[in-house]
């Protein structure tokens, strides 16, 4: 092969490598920043998350609220035990018997605001301390038509 054309053949070839390693080093760079990115905005997803966990962790209806319809109702109050004795088997705890007496429980709405959550949780399941509509709403109508 004669120097012109060698010469001619790398003109043609240099470039195109040029090009192709340009593009990967680009791929690379911006690659390595959109996985930052997506990392970034898994990790402030999952923080969300957490906190908007955490509020509603804290919602809840008062301890009078939930003692009066507990006390109207024996059965959620044996239901909500339930939930005492699982929650604790769940977190590898052992129960007194002193802990699933009415007083504790009743003791523990009081002072727990999580456990006072996931009482009205409970109860909500059951149809108790819902939201209902203003009859002279518009959902209030609608719904007295039905």
């Amino acid at each position: 092969m004669s120097p012109v054309r060698r010469i001619s053949t790398l003109r043609a070839v240099f470039p195109k490598s040029l090009f192709l390693l340009g593009v990967l080093v680009a791929c690379l760079c911006f690659g390595g920043t959109a996985l930052a990115q997506q990392r970034e905005s898994r990790e402030r997803a999952i923080s969300t998350s957490e906190l908007a966990k955490d509020n509603l962790d804290r919602v809840a209806a008062s301890d009078s609220q939930i003692t009066g319809v507990l006390n109207a109702n024996p059965g959620l109050f044996v239901e909500l035990k339930r939930w005492v004795a699982k929650d604790a088997a769940d977190r590898g705890q052992v129960l007194k018997d002193f802990d699933l007496t009415d007083a504790a429980i009743l003791s523990r709405l009081t002072s727990d605001v999580r456990f006072r959550a996931a009482a009205t949780r409970l109860l909500q399941g059951y149809g108790y301390l819902l939201p209902k509509p203003n009859p002279d709403s518009v959902v209030g109508r609608e719904q007295a038509a039905l």
